[in-house]
């Protein structure tokens, strides 16, 4: 492979991993409390779009529970987001399992 070759493949990497970027920003996922109490959505570049907290929730005064609540929430949409970003990047990467990036 010669340098204009690498020099090409670097360049539709860099636009591809543009456009996963791009991909993780508008893709939304959401998870919930088992208590459907808590809902959280992020998007797949982890940045926060929404929160539900259930008045009910609140009124209890249960600090406790609201802290399980929003753990288990946010435990969900983590590994979906983090399920979601494997598949994405390995149609990127031809399938290598290369650090989160």
């Amino acid at each position: 492979m010669d340098m204009r070759q690498m020099l090409e493949q670097a360049q539709n990497l860099t636009r591809a991993l543009a456009e996963l970027d791009a991909r993780f920003k508008a893709h939304e996922l959401e998870a919930a409390s088992r208590d459907g109490q808590v809902a959280l959505r992020l998007n797949a570049a982890y940045e926060v779009i929404g929160v539900h907290v259930a008045p009910e929730l609140l009124a209890s005064g249960d600090k406790a529970a609201a802290e399980r609540a929003v753990a288990e929430a946010l435990r969900g949409v983590l590994a979906s987001i983090r399920k979601y970003r494997e598949e994405q990047r390995a149609g990127v990467t031809g399938g290598m399992h290369l650090p989160e990036f």
